[in-house]
């Protein structure tokens, strides 16, 4: 008979609830162990996090990829898209001062002066003297 000696996972009072073979632990701890802390997989970002909870942070990690979906052209990560993208994307949804609807960025000034139903606008005789 062979004698397996068991080890217990060194997070065991965080949680963890591995048990092992003598000699497997780094092999646990490096690839599996929920209560390791793990780096944020995003070159940019320096958050650490336990292994069962990195998913959640990278989820919404502001170095995370990613496309300005309103112009479909800007690619960078996410906070620099909407810090530094959005408040200039000519796509970007802003609101008529008048009436509120939101418009693209490029197509407000056109909105304002065509479409917009609360822009003022001279009575059409105006030029006889109406000031209606």
């Amino acid at each position: 008979h062979e004698i397996s000696l068991k080890e217990y996972c060194e997070h065991k009072e965080a949680g963890c609830s591995w048990t092992g073979e003598l000699g497997k632990l780094d092999d646990h701890l490096a690839k599996v162990c929920p209560y390791v802390d793990v780096k944020c997989q995003y070159a940019r970002c320096h958050s650490v996090a336990k292994r069962k909870d990195i998913s959640l942070h990278d989820a919404s990690c502001g170095f995370r990829p990613f496309r300005c979906h309103w112009c479909q052209l800007y690619d960078s990560w996410y906070d620099d898209v909407i810090k530094t993208h959005w408040p200039l994307c000519p796509q970007y949804p802003v609101p008529c001062e008048q009436c509120l609807v939101k418009v693209e960025r490029q197509r407000l000034p056109h909105h304002v002066e065509e479409d917009c139903p609360l822009t003022m606008v001279d009575c059409e005789f105006s030029y006889a003297g109406c000031k209606a």
